[in-house]
């Protein structure tokens, strides 16, 4: 019990922090008629007798209702049937292993017949991973500090490469050659040359200077046609 919100929906004496019993509910007929089955959560004081848990009082941390739990549902539709072991024992066999896909490479189904084959994963993109906390923690109780998201430094959209082109004309320059005309630094420059992202505005000024000490050169327009 460490959320405020779900200690004061409830109707009995509860400790903050205290142990709680929160039972698996049977998907098929364990939900009591008229009820959410995604806004249905029960709990009740902690106890390790088992005898107990039928005759607990079960309340919905959704919204503060009691209910009973009981092995076999009622003929008005309002009781609460959890998962025992039969029941999970019975569901087994069709259960699909989504870890591993079928033998033909399909997503395993209930139906999956077969040695089952390795999943394999490919990363897309690397994401960052914070391990800092809000500092207002330290200040108080402050609930919107559980919703911080660590800050993600990504790639901007004005960055981009160097196509193919234009690195066969740099690799032409002398890098004293480059910085002189262009004005840009030698590690902008070597920046470029290693396929680094790099300011959009930085490759238009490299392009159109290229392109002018080409036009010099030839005394007319030059054939290159940079993509930008």
């Amino acid at each position: 019990m460490n959320t405020p919100k779900v200690l004061q929906r409830l109707d009995f004496t509860t400790r903050p922090y205290n142990f709680l019993l929160c039972p698996l509910i049977d998907a098929v007929t364990g939900y009591p008629a008229g009820v959410d089955p995604n806004h249905f959560t029960l709990i009740t004081q902690f106890t390790k007798h088992r005898e107990r848990w039928l005759e607990a009082e079960w309340v919905n941390v959704c919204d503060g209702k009691s209910y009973r739990l009981a092995l076999s549902q009622s003929s008005r539709l309002d009781k609460v049937m959890p998962q025992t072991f039969g029941y999970v024992l019975r569901l087994y066999p069709c259960h699909p292993e989504s870890k591993s896909p079928a033998p033909d490479g399909t997503p395993c189904a209930a139906s999956t017949r077969g040695l089952l084959q390795r999943a394999s994963v490919s990363a897309a993109t690397s994401r960052y991973v914070g391990k800092e906390t809000d500092r207002r923690w330290e200040q108080g109780e402050d609930l919107s500090a559980v919703s911080f998201t660590p800050v993600e430094y990504s790639p901007s959209g004005k960055m981009a490469v160097a196509d193919t082109a234009l690195l066969n004309d740099i690799a032409k320059h002398p890098m004293r050659e480059l910085m002189r005309t262009t004005g840009l630094s030698q590690h902008t420059l070597e920046a470029i040359r290693n396929e680094k992202r790099v300011r959009l505005r930085t490759l238009a000024i490299l392009k159109k200077e290229l392109r002018s000490a080409q036009e010099q050169r030839f005394g007319t327009t030059a054939p290159r046609n940079y993509p930008y």
